[in-house]
């Protein structure tokens, strides 16, 4: 049998309409792990709510976080890989970022993972806080400057309305060095995320580690939104769920229930029974 690697998107995808993994579908993740079962998340979310979120069903292969700046192993709590953003390059995509008038969260993890912003601009970079610091204590660092920050820069995430995402993406869409995604928030009516990230970090190139490092034959993955599309370019398999993106689901070879179903783990349960 070939040795198989199923990996999921976490919100719209293998999450419900809470962004937390149900308990069905923990119930069924375990249920497949015990069959032997391969499994992984890759999602844009950081190895902090990562933690928390599959703390009922944590995947048994490492994970790919922030849409492929690292690979982190959830049982272990460790970075088996990261890529950075050269300093120079992070220092211009912040001022660009200001220049359309937005404010990013800044991510290192040289000494565990940390996050700096230089102002709070918006409803939606509030609530994200205050979500994080109460679901998973984490902690979040003012300054002025990327000058103020040690640590190596591994991410840039901009939450903002549409105008400003995408005044923000022209801005820095020539900078060399980095690679980019933005898309709508599915939890906000009117809120849109830019993600940017080192030119050598993607969905794709984390699942292509994965594929190398464990000896995976066939790779199944799971997708909703736009970010997902580098992903399903490294899968054998494309699933999109009901509620995916348009774009999503005409790149998938196969369409399956909607997340609050909790399809992806039915789907992995039913595809490992023995």
């Amino acid at each position: 049998m070939p040795k198989t690697l199923f990996i999921s998107d976490l919100d719209g995808t293998l999450l419900d309409k809470n962004a937390e993994l149900s308990e069905r579908s923990a119930e069924m993740l375990n249920k497949a792990y015990k069959n032997g079962c391969h499994f992984a998340v890759a999602t844009a979310r950081t190895s902090a709510t990562i933690d928390g979120i599959m703390k009922n069903a944590r995947p048994t292969v490492p994970s790919i976080t922030q849409n492929g700046v690292s690979v982190y192993d959830v049982r272990e709590k460790q970075y088996i890989c990261t890529r950075i953003i050269e300093r120079a390059t992070a220092k211009s995509v912040n001022e660009k970022i200001a220049e359309a008038g937005a404010s990013p969260f800044i991510y290192t993890n040289s000494d565990g993972l940390k996050t700096y912003y230089t102002g709070i601009k918006n409803t939606m970079m509030r609530e994200f806080i205050d979500e994080r610091i109460k679901k998973y204590n984490k902690k979040f660092t003012n300054i002025v400057s990327t000058d103020e920050i040690d640590e190596e820069i591994t991410y840039f995430a901009v939450m903002d309305d549409e105008k400003t995402v995408f005044d923000a993406v022209e801005k820095i869409r020539n900078i060399s060095g980095i690679n980019y995604t933005y898309y709508k928030d599915i939890y906000e009516t009117d809120g849109w995320y830019l993600e940017i990230f080192a030119d050598t970090a993607s969905k794709k190139h984390g699942v292509e580690f994965l594929r190398e490092k464990y000896g995976f034959d066939v790779i199944v993955g799971f997708g909703d939104n736009l970010n997902d599309l580098p992903m399903f370019e490294a899968c054998d398999v494309k699933i999109a769920v009901e509620n995916a993106h348009e774009k999503v689901k005409a790149a998938a070879d196969k369409i399956i229930g909607r997340n609050t179903d909790d399809s992806v783990a039915r789907y992995i349960l039913e595809n490992t029974e023995k």
